[in-house]
């Protein structure tokens, strides 16, 4: 078993440093920007009424599809041989790229509740377009958290807990902040728990 295999099964997460030119994440900012524009004109003309979210995903928090024909999926990053050999090593079967969405933390954003993305396994893989920190909204996310209790060996079934449970937990331990460069790519187990921070 590869250390990033022993690692992720470990504490429900895996960082990669990014292996993307800048001129690919200029690229891909491009894009992406031009589309997060056009979201946020159009949600903004919806919460004129005084919506107290102004986003749509939470307070200043926005979370928005992206097109299957875009230029980051098309890179296939996710192939890349540090995370597809991880990925492949961590499912009893076969699996699938099923979701492909972003989540933004704006400036004014506050903290997410803790909680855990499903209580099923299933396997996040985030790539930051910018710099991320305790500055502009870094996740804080809670390390073995994926597994029932300390001791307990990685397994992909799934877990019961309520989200009251999941706070109860989160409550009892310290936090890490991911601080992320532009490129890097994090794998985490969506029943990790963890929480979006504020962006100041």
């Amino acid at each position: 078993m590869s250390y990033q295999t022993k690692f992720f099964k470990r504490h429900g997460y895996y960082h990669v440093h990014s292996k993307f030119t800048v001129d690919q994440i200029n690229e891909f900012k491009k894009e992406f920007d031009s589309l997060f524009n056009e979201k946020r004109q159009r949600f903004h003309v919806k919460f004129q009424g005084g919506n107290h979210l102004e986003a749509n995903h939470d307070k200043n928090r926005w979370n928005m599809l992206l097109p299957s024909d875009s230029s980051m999926l098309k890179s296939a990053f996710f192939s890349e041989n540090e995370i597809f050999d991880l990925l492949k090593s961590v499912f009893d079967k076969d699996f699938a790229l099923v979701f492909f969405s972003s989540d933004i933390s704006s400036p004014g954003s506050d903290f997410q509740s803790c909680h855990q993305d499903t209580n099923d396994f299933g396997v996040a893989l985030n790539v930051p377009l910018v710099k991320a920190n305790e500055k502009n909204g870094a996740t804080h996310i809670f390390p073995d958290t994926h597994r029932i209790s300390e001791n307990a060996p990685f397994s992909n079934e799934s877990n019961n807990y309520s989200d009251e449970e999941v706070i109860i937990r989160a409550n009892s331990l310290s936090p890490l902040s991911l601080n992320v460069d532009p490129g890097d790519c994090i794998l985490r187990d969506l029943r990790l728990i963890h929480r979006g921070t504020p962006n100041n």
